[in-house]
């Protein structure tokens, strides 16, 4: 039940972990996510903490802050608005 974790600890570099039996599109955006959620708390004085990103009820709500920044970073991320706006003109 679990796409990705993003661990950040005190003195080391940020590690991000996927859910390897997901497909590679899904690992791609849980991986932008978890760096959404990165520079998210970049800033805080906090150098302890993690993120678990789960499938379950209250994740699906996208009711909670965080959650929605995450998601629009890596929606922003994957696909700018620019470039979505000219293949739609494209088409």
């Amino acid at each position: 039940g679990v796409a990705g974790l993003l661990i950040k600890r005190a003195g080391e570099d940020p590690g991000i972990y996927l859910n390897a039996d997901d497909s590679l599109n899904r690992q791609r955006f849980t991986c932008a996510h978890e760096l959404g959620h990165y520079i998210d708390r970049a800033t805080d004085d906090d150098e302890n903490w993690h993120f678990v990103d789960r499938r379950d009820a209250l994740a699906s709500r996208g009711t909670e802050p965080r959650e929605i920044y995450a998601n629009a970073f890596a929606a922003n991320l994957l696909m700018p608005a620019d470039v979505v706006r000219s293949l739609r003109r494209m088409y």
